[in-house]
């Protein structure tokens, strides 16, 4: 695992996207949490990037869908 890397005020880039409604639904078991999260982004007009990261630790991607089509991973 890697060194968190910090981020200065000065490296500070407008966000391509910003994120109109967020909905979390956590599923607790004993040894394991399920998180479904469905976030609504919209494009940034301050932004000329139009890449989106979503970063993440301990993570396990299981689907991604963009207007309701999933998304493979080609």
């Amino acid at each position: 695992m890697s060194e968190p890397k910090t981020i200065y005020l000065k490296d500070y880039k407008v966000p391509p996207f910003l994120a109109e409604n967020i909905e979390l639904d956590f599923h607790l078991e004993k040894e394991k949490t399920t998180v479904t999260s469905v976030v609504k982004y919209k494009k940034n007009p301050e932004s000329s990037d139009n890449d989106l990261y979503l970063n993440g630790e301990e993570l396990e991607l299981i689907e991604i869908e963009i207007d309701n089509k999933i998304l493979t991973e080609g």
